[in-house]
């Protein structure tokens, strides 16, 4: 597998900028070309001391905000000439953006994380598209997302949004040669700041409940897999949900 000669975007919502480097360092072994983008708190993180930086490009970018997917079309423009693949990493879901304990404001923390989960997808893809299209090879957009359990009222709701979002845009944007997926994974350490579940024992449950186990401390599947949909070892798959959490899925617990 390699992405040699292939333009990737890697994006990072709040907080996700550590998943993001995994990807793009991968990525860019691989033999790709990298722009990194994300809003301020995850630009400082990749472009911090001592931060590796695979990226030929690093872009202010925020997901969520709706004005800011043209800016960022615009300076990839800058930059190539075509893209051959876009993957976001979603911010992680707050303990207050869903759920019975507080329903104070609970519609607004919802509604900002369906932008920043699900919407977030739909976004990167269109502000992309052009550049998938004037590549004339098609191309890949993946997004990157934490996993829950199938009880889990926290996430599943945002989950299910998120996959629909999903075969939306496969759908959509399969005409022009462009696949959609999306790649669910446990929690990482890297990221720890903006997940629960890898705070107050959350990692050590997380892992009883998968079969496979797993480790918070280790990137590495995850970026395989992202790199794998991003390849053109994928080239005929779109639409799928590829879950990347020692089986964590499949537990209701």
């Amino acid at each position: 597998m390699d992405l040699d000669g292939k333009r990737v975007l890697v994006s990072a919502g709040e907080g996700m900028a550590g998943t993001a480097l995994s990807i793009a360092g991968l990525a860019h072994e691989l033999g790709a070309e990298i722009a990194l983008a994300g809003p301020g708190a995850a630009r400082a993180v990749v472009e911090g001391p001592g931060s590796t930086r695979p990226a030929r490009v690093t872009l202010d970018f925020n997901a969520a905000e709706e004005r800011e997917r043209g800016r960022l079309a615009e300076a990839l423009s800058e930059v190539w000439d075509g893209l051959e693949g876009a993957l976001h990493v979603a911010s992680a879901v707050p303990s207050s953006a869903a759920g019975y304990g507080d329903f104070a404001g609970a519609m607004q923390r919802a509604e900002r994380a369906f932008i920043a989960n699900a919407h977030a997808l739909s976004a990167v893809a269109r502000a992309t598209l052009p550049l998938i299209r004037a590549s004339g090879r098609g191309g890949s957009v993946v997004g990157a997302s934490f996993t829950g359990a199938p009880a889990d009222g926290r996430l599943g709701g945002i989950r299910s949004a998120l996959e629909a979002v999903n075969r939306y845009v496969a759908c959509e944007l399969g005409p022009a040669g462009v696949r959609a997926n999306v790649v669910l994974c446990g929690p990482l350490r890297s990221s720890m700041r903006a997940s629960a579940a890898t705070r107050a024992g959350g990692a050590q449950a997380f892992g009883e409940r998968t079969p496979l186990g797993w480790d918070v401390t280790d990137p590495a599947p995850v970026a395989r897999a992202a790199c794998f949909l991003l390849s053109d070892w994928s080239r005929a798959v779109s639409g799928e949900v590829l879950h990347v959490d020692g089986g964590a899925h499949l537990s209701g617990r």
